[in-house]
């Protein structure tokens, strides 16, 4: 998803896509897809390789105790859990940065990365949470008594 960008921000698709499958009702294993996912990502980027995961267990940690409180409505649930992961991993990003050594200002970070890459991680939630609802309800068809 690095082709779409907005200032320095990006959205992240592994992220959404955790998110969504951690949603469905039938979905199995998030924890391990959170697990390789972030060690997938990790080890492609800047910042310390142990980060991603640690997120990506956070958010899916998040998103089942959301799954069991707004179970009525999940888009809603998609939405707000794609705002906390989103704040909650460029967050620790820029303080694992802060400590690697990299001065940056976190007003500039945050008008030029953690917003936009919001923006752009909410406008891809709602596509990518009917998407991975389709391939769940294929994976994991409803029987019908």
């Amino acid at each position: 998803m690095a082709r779409f960008s907005l200032l320095n921000g990006v959205a992240d698709l592994m992220m959404l896509i955790l998110i969504a499958w951690a949603l469905q009702d039938g979905s199995k294993n998030s924890w391990m897809w959170a697990i390789i996912g972030g060690l997938v990502i990790g080890f492609a980027s800047a910042v310390p390789w142990f980060i991603f995961p640690i997120c990506y267990l956070g958010i899916v940690g998040i998103t089942q105790r959301f799954k069991s409180r707004i179970w009525q409505s999940p888009i809603l649930a998609m939405m707000i859990i794609t705002a906390i992961g989103t704040i909650l991993l460029l967050v620790t990003e820029f303080i694992a940065l802060q400590i690697m050594g990299i001065n940056l200002k976190f007003s500039e970070s945050l008008t030029r990365t953690i917003l936009p890459s919001m923006l752009l991680n909410l406008l891809f939630a709602f596509p990518i949470y009917v998407l991975i609802r389709e391939i769940n309800k294929l994976i994991y068809p409803v029987k019908n008594e």
